[in-house]
């Protein structure tokens, strides 16, 4: 994991990538930025992100049809490889609009996982045309060559996700309570010394690290260049930040 993540980090730090993502920018923003539009594809009127729900779609029409081709079903195998390609379109676009709210790193890593799947849906598109012409072997091989495409880019989109916190939209007004049983009763008095609190890390220029936002904490780790960042938790930033105290 340390040879991937250190091709994360990479990829995030690459400014070749800002060029490509300016291009990509200046022709889906001025598509995906109207308010009813990017109300339907973000997935306002979802209540959550439309994006994570959408790539089930092409994914499962995907290995569904590989599937198939082992089993020699080819027609049916064909018509969901062509159901993939045309289901990746909208899916396509929720990203985007995912993505046009992205900057730094953060859209660098979403270019790159945008070019890896629109490689993989090339791959996929081949393989229909393959297929439909009965050149079923090409038209597998080919969608064996997407869902490795589809794979590569689907860990990005992971990291994005579930990393770096893109598209997570939490409001603490709108979360439920959870009714949970109440622990069961202790002794009115225990020997045991309470434990002791540790105090909120705090950067060498006296910077609360615990009142920064987990972005804050990954730019200042990139900064002291510490080894796997791109795929800590915002807690293990905090614990890597505060080692890397002074006095610490």
């Amino acid at each position: 994991m340390g040879q991937i993540q250190e091709l994360v980090d990479r990829i995030e730090s690459s400014e070749r990538l800002d060029r490509l993502a300016d291009r990509v920018e200046g022709v889906t923003r001025p598509l995906l930025t109207s308010p009813g539009v990017n109300a339907a594809l973000t997935g306002r009127w979802l209540g959550h992100r439309a994006h994570p729900m959408a790539v089930a779609l092409p994914i499962g029409c995907w290995t569904s049809a590989a599937l198939l081709d082992l089993t020699g079903s080819a027609d049916a195998a064909r018509r969901l490889t062509g159901a993939g390609v045309l289901v990746a379109v909208p899916t396509a676009l929720t990203g985007a609009a995912d993505w046009l709210e992205t900057s730094g790193p953060d859209r660098r890593t979403g270019v790159a996982h945008a070019a890896l799947n629109d490689l993989a849906v090339g791959a996929f598109a081949l393989s229909w045309l393959a297929r439909r012409r009965q050149r079923r072997l090409l038209g597998a091989a080919l969608s064996g060559v997407g869902l490795v495409g589809l794979g590569a880019a689907g860990y990005l989109g992971g990291h994005l996700a579930h990393a770096r916190g893109v598209g997570v939209d939490v409001d603490p007004e709108t979360l439920a309570v959870v009714d949970r049983p109440s622990p069961p009763p202790g002794p009115a008095e225990s020997s045991e010394p309470a434990p002791t609190v540790p105090p909120a890390p705090e950067a060498a220029d006296g910077t609360d690290l615990e009142a920064l936002t987990k972005a804050e904490l990954y730019e200042m780790a990139k900064r002291l260049e510490l080894p796997g960042r791109s795929g800590m938790t915002k807690a293990q930033l905090l614990e890597a930040l505060r080692d890397r105290r002074p006095g610490a």
